[in-house]
């Protein structure tokens, strides 16, 4: 079988890394030491919001 390797761009290696990638590993680390944590992210919404929070 023959792996056809990719080399990424040296200019990609210089990019940061991503900031959500980085919080999600601080967050399972204190979730990890017990801590009840409320997870105010953007999600991934699929759906409008409900009415009362629309009128709000």
């Amino acid at each position: 079988m023959m792996v056809d390797l990719i080399t990424p761009a040296q200019r990609l290696s210089s990019l940061p890394p991503y900031v959500f990638a980085r919080l999600d590993e601080l967050k399972a680390r204190a979730r990890e030491q017990g801590l009840d944590l409320i997870d105010l992210g953007m999600g991934n919404p699929d759906g409008s919001a409900p009415q009362p929070v629309i009128e709000a």
